[in-house]
């Protein structure tokens, strides 16, 4: 093997290590969910948005290849979908994500069903179950939430 091609592969190799080391300290985002909340539509039953809150605490950007999520209602699959276009988390920054998702007409007939036999609507129940897709060698991060929408 030629004196230089040596170096050159103990270079590549204490480089390959280090990026993989690196990769280990990696923490994942957290997410917090600010809101949930309906917006308008052109039909009877309204999209919703979800907004997200993320927060890196890594010493480097993390990409958002993208999200899956889904949104249930007083127990009743309502919405679900997918994102892409999701911003990049600045090293030791925030980025607020909106997914917006549109119902499902079943899961809606279920709800207004379930809304009618219950009668009062002032607060509904809400399941929010999502995953972003971590461009980096880091497992999926899964948000699990629940809280109440108030109506107003």
């Amino acid at each position: 093997m030629s004196s230089r091609v040596l170096p050159l592969l103990v270079c590549l190799f204490a480089g390959c290590i280090a990026a993989c080391t690196n990769l280990d300290t990696l923490q994942p985002p957290i997410a917090t969910v600010t809101a949930v909340r309906p917006v308008a539509s052109k039909g009877l039953v309204p999209n919703f948005a979800i907004d997200l809150h993320l927060s890196n605490p890594n010493d480097q950007e993390l990409a958002l290849r993208g999200a899956s999520y889904q949104l249930s209602l007083e127990g009743q699959p309502l919405v679900s979908g997918v994102a892409s276009k999701l911003p990049a988390l600045p090293a030791y920054g925030e980025a607020d994500v909106t997914l917006t998702a549109t119902p499902d007409v079943l899961g809606a007939l279920g709800l207004a069903q379930k809304l009618m036999q219950q009668g009062d609507i002032s607060t509904l129940r809400y399941r929010l179950e999502a995953r972003l897709d971590l461009a980096a060698l880091l497992p999926d991060l899964v948000i699990e939430k629940e809280g109440t929408l108030k109506a107003r």
